[in-house]
């Protein structure tokens, strides 16, 4: 996936702030309502939105190493490999998760900024959508 056709997006989970898009947010749009506790659903549809604004480089490059990582292993489940290349495109992609974790983390602040910005009256807590209620312990992915 070319840096360049990455897109982002707010609150694809309840507890990421921001991540790339694997598909269409239509097609996460669609998994809440039919998937997710109906009393969670008007929150996160409302937070659920594309990033409009710039993200720091380092955070698209980053995503975009986890985009390529995710669509290698997702091609090694979808066909008939080696037990062993499978495994290694996993290992590759949760480190490649990792290190988008960690790039986040480096730029939290300017994400943070960001954020405000383009989504004001936000109820993210710095770990979920869904603070200190008793949702949070049931709110899924």
């Amino acid at each position: 996936m070319e840096t360049a056709l990455l897109e982002f997006a707010w609150h694809v989970h309840h507890d990421v702030l921001v991540e790339p898009l694997f598909e269409p947010i239509k097609y996460r749009q669609l998994d809440i309502r039919q998937h997710k506790p109906e009393e969670e659903r008007e929150r996160r549809l409302a937070l659920l939105k594309p990033v409009l604004g710039i993200l720091p480089d380092s955070v698209i490059k980053a995503g975009a190493a986890y985009a390529q990582a995710r669509d290698a292993f997702a091609e090694t489940w979808a066909v008939d490999v080696a037990w062993a290349a499978f495994v290694k495109a996993e290992d590759i992609y949760d480190k490649a998760r990792a290190d988008y974790k960690e790039v986040c983390q480096t730029e939290y602040l300017a994400i943070e900024a960001l954020h405000k910005l383009e989504c004001p009256n936000c109820t993210w807590d710095g770990k979920t959508i869904f603070p200190k209620s008793k949702e949070e312990g049931n709110a899924t992915s």
